[in-house]
């Protein structure tokens, strides 16, 4: 069998695994799940040393993502709750005002708060998320009253924020910038399910990030505040790494103009992003929930199940965790100022994975992010995480919602130790690095 022939087979069995686990598995089955998933990760690693055509990866990547994309979402229920956010705002009411009972309690609620659409959402608390999502929401819920129709128009923008980074990141391979990172990302099994599948905004909250730092390496800093506050907009974890940016623009030449050119577009775009909530008053029940996901929901967790399994009863463990997250940032941030961007990178990537290992709480497509910029580092953790990830969806493991503390532990064992040992590698490829 030929090369080029092998080649293709394998971009053909890594599609059709993946369009079956969209359409069939539910994570309810884990022993079926891991199996499939398991064997598309297996030939993507495969995939992506094969020196494949950019331009076949490309359009590779588009048509698996659009054959995922007609899929309801079978392994999480967040979009319901998107869905929900939306019709709120088509009504003319603010999403943060209340909670989903409490708007299912009112004598007439706004059109499409309904019991069927309340019993499909898993958290009854207020929402936590920020304007981008919230449009996407809004646009949802206008397009279609139908919740199947509303999922696929939600998913449709998600994918069309795939189809701009994939070209983006080729136009970078092409160029020489972060070259690896157009395949790791196009072929990434985890990528595919959680934000063409699932429903979920990593992709979008990346396509961001890639144009902050693109905007950086460019010295084009209206692009690049823009690309960073459209990256807030669409989830507040990119404030954590606002100290690394100042740092790295206070070592450059001519630091007081670029800080405040890059700075004053991400103040701009999110105060034209959040004014509207601002006006009307309600966005302290945003840090209600934001404390309240910090600190009571728990999922998937390393340093922050074992400090809760040493320390006394009644410590605030969330708060630990987080405010060792903080000083990782302080740390970083005035350790010393890197100069290239390369540096800042390294810094954005390690506060990220770190912020995870503390976290109480990991889904799997937490994890793209650390993908992105762990691979633009020249690291593997991103890498070696993704795939081991979907262990962490034995929690529905039989349909009982329970942790299995073993399958967990086995989790960051696997993904430690990997992690260390193609460092360790890399670094006896690469002495002088």
């Amino acid at each position: 069998m030929s090369t080029h022939l092998r080649k293709n087979l394998g971009l053909a069995l890594w599609s059709l695994t993946l369009w079956g686990i969209a359409w069939w598995v539910p994570r309810e089955e884990f022993l079926l799940l891991m199996g499939l998933y398991g064997g598309s990760f297996g030939l993507y690693l495969w995939l992506i040393r094969q020196n494949l055509s950019d331009r076949h990866v490309f359009y590779v990547g588009v048509l698996v993502r659009v054959l995922v994309l007609f899929a309801l979402p079978r392994l999480s229920d967040d979009v319901y709750r998107f869905l929900w956010d939306g019709r709120l705002l088509v009504g003319g009411a603010d999403p943060f005002a209340l909670r989903p009972s409490e708007w299912l309690a009112m004598s007439h609620p706004p059109q499409g708060i309904n019991q069927e659409l309340h019993r499909l959402i898993y958290a009854d608390n207020y929402t936590v998320y920020p304007p981008i999502h919230q449009f996407v929401f809004w646009l949802s819920a206008k397009a279609s009253m139908s919740i199947r129709s509303g999922i696929l128009v939600l998913k449709s923008v998600l994918v069309l924020g795939e189809v701009s980074l994939l070209w983006f990141l080729r136009k970078l391979q092409r160029i020489g910038w972060w070259p690896q990172l157009f395949f790791v990302y196009a072929l990434n099994p985890l990528v595919v399910l959680e934000i063409s599948g699932n429903g979920h905004f990593e992709g979008l909250l990346v396509l961001f990030l890639v144009l902050g730092l693109y905007g950086l390496r460019q010295k084009n800093f209206m692009k690049a505040g823009l690309g960073f506050g459209l990256g807030i907009g669409t989830k507040l974890l990119p404030l954590m790494i606002l100290p690394l940016l100042w740092r790295y623009l206070s070592g450059q030449g001519n630091s007081k103009k670029m800080f405040f050119q890059v700075f004053g577009w991400i103040f701009g775009i999110n105060l034209v992003l959040w004014l509207p909530f601002l006006w009307l008053g309600s966005l302290g029940h945003l840090m209600d929930s934001v404390w309240l996901y910090f600190e009571s929901f728990e999922f998937n967790a390393s340093i922050y199940y074992v400090l809760k399994w040493l320390a006394p009863e009644g410590w605030r463990i969330g708060l630990l965790t987080n405010g060792l997250t903080v000083m990782l940032v302080v740390f970083l941030a005035f350790r010393q100022k890197p100069r290239l961007l390369s540096g800042l990178v390294e810094n954005m990537s390690l506060i990220w994975w770190v912020y995870l290992l503390d976290s109480a709480i990991v889904h799997p497509w937490y994890v793209i992010p650390v993908l992105v910029l762990s691979t633009m580092s020249d690291k593997s953790y991103g890498l070696v995480w993704s795939g081991l990830i979907y262990l962490s969806y034995s929690h529905y493991w039989g349909g009982n919602m329970e942790e299995h503390y073993g399958i967990i532990a086995l989790e960051y064992i696997l993904m430690l130790g990997m992690a260390r040992y193609f460092a360790q590698a890399q670094k006896r490829a690469s002495p002088m690095v």
